[in-house]
């Protein structure tokens, strides 16, 4: 088994695999098929029928168009169900037309993002697969020891963007060594790279992200007026939509969020949700970038991105963020104590000389999650797993 071949991805059912969408999956599994082009292989994505998807370099796997989901009512069953040990019968049966988009002969690595409860039905219905869990975000409340073991068993390789991620899933197991690989998420230093600013103005403060009460950007907003109201000169800037794409209204929660930065007047710009091949921009515009996340936010790819673009970086201590950022590389702050972002923000307002140095070592940190050392880390690990798992 050797890096080079066939790779196929299962992003979450519905996904739409575009730049056009706000899903940060798809651009995982867009930048690692770009990087296994690279190196002379190919990818294959899995995606629904009728939705305007983007090959970007892959070949599409289609399953029938429609909802892949269950309600709320047979999650609970399904949770009752595994926690006896019976399985998830209505996920599995849901997810099914998926599995079976991929060729029933196909005996490469599948990478199965998000998708815990596909598992059990690509052992049953794909056995040739040899299966790779890739793990953006804290998925386990209703996973027990016994069904979190079982799913890690089965699985060639599980990736987890984070240490955070890879602790919740292992809490309580014993886990072989090598079965799990921590991948924080990267960006493409073509597309994210440090811009040339001019300090003549007032630094800008940048937001980039889903516009909802769990990223934060209320405590980003009233952080700033309280530094302007201390007398100091800033500009904020908010990109983003309450949904993954531009289209729609304004959510009550945007609203209230122009109505409490309305003190600032002409000091605050709100940018609609931007297509990711043209966000690299955004970044090059700002001096500082904060993730104010109330959430346990697992690996952002704002946060590589905004590293990757040498960014002053100002990031909540909440999921995988500080480790993601690198020791010492980001300010932290606790969004539960008043007046904390504040007090993080306000060195880098106040001193041109401490956003260069934060920017500096933000931009060394960036270069270090590129996409090509990603996918170099998770091609050594499948090639040594696949090795040991099929001699």
């Amino acid at each position: 088994m050797t890096g080079v071949g066939h790779w196929i991805h299962v992003p979450p059912p519905g996904d739409l695999y575009s730049s056009a969408g706000g899903s940060s999956m798809p651009t995982v599994v867009a930048e690692l098929a770009r990087q296994h082009a690279a190196r002379g292989g190919h990818t294959s994505v899995v995606v629904e029928d009728g939705l305007p998807h983007q090959p970007r370099g892959a070949t599409l796997l289609r399953y029938p168009s429609g909802p892949v989901a269950v309600t709320r009512l047979q999650l609970y069953r399904d949770a009752a169900s595994a926690l006896a040990g019976r399985g998830r019968a209505h996920a599995e049966a849901a997810l099914e037309p998926v599995i079976r988009a991929v060729p029933p002969d196909f005996d490469g690595p599948v990478l199965l993002h998000n998708a815990l409860a596909a598992v059990a039905g690509f052992v049953r219905l794909r056995p040739r697969a040899r299966l790779c869990l890739y793990l953006h975000n804290d998925l386990f409340r209703t996973f027990g020891r016994r069904e979190r073991a079982r799913v890690i068993e089965r699985c060639a390789l599980v990736v987890c963007v984070s240490t955070f991620v890879a602790d919740r899933l292992t809490r309580g197991i014993r886990v072989p060594d090598g079965k799990v690989l921590v991948l924080p998420n990267g960006a493409d230093p073509g597309q994210f790279f440090p811009g040339e600013r001019s300090h003549d103005g007032p630094p800008v403060i940048l937001f980039v992200g889903r516009t909802v009460r769990d990223k934060g950007a209320h405590l980003l907003v009233r952080a700033c007026r309280r530094l302007v109201a201390d007398g100091y000169d800033l500009r904020l800037r908010i990109v983003g939509s309450a949904g993954l794409s531009g289209e729609g209204g304004l959510s009550g929660y945007e609203r209230r969020l122009r109505r409490s930065a309305a003190p600032l007047a002409d000091r605050v710009e709100f940018v609609p949700f931007a297509d990711r091949l043209a966000i690299g921009a955004a970044y090059r515009s700002a001096d500082v970038f904060c993730a104010p996340s109330t959430c346990q936010d697992a690996c952002p790819l704002v946060l590589s991105e905004a590293l990757a673009s040498g960014l002053a970086c100002v990031v909540s201590r909440r999921g995988g963020m500080p480790e993601q950022a690198g020791d010492g590389v980001a300010r932290l702050f606790r969004p539960r104590r008043p007046g904390d972002l504040r007090r993080a923000l306000e060195p880098l307002v106040r001193d041109a000389g401490t956003r260069a140095r934060y920017r500096r070592q933000a931009a060394a940190r960036g270069a270090e999650l590129s996409w090509s050392s990603r996918y170099d880390l998770l091609c050594a690990r499948l090639t040594d797993r696949f090795a040991l798992s099929h001699p």
